[in-house]
């Protein structure tokens, strides 16, 4: 699958650039942030946190 055919990816890459650029207040850094603090607290990481991270990741 290509990542470009996943929904909301302009959004993830977005927030990709703005951390990246040190910019963690924006609207596309908001997911990944969210999937981050998710994966470390004692919460299971739900499924869309776990897509988002991989998502980041590319």
């Amino acid at each position: 699958m290509d990542l470009k055919e996943l929904p909301g990816v302009e959004l993830i890459l977005l927030g990709r650039e703005d951390l990246h650029n040190d910019k963690r207040e924006t609207i596309g850094a908001l997911p990944i942030e969210i999937a981050r603090i998710t994966e470390q607290s004692a919460i299971a990481p739900c499924l869309i946190c776990q897509l988002l991270n991989i998502m980041a990741t590319y």
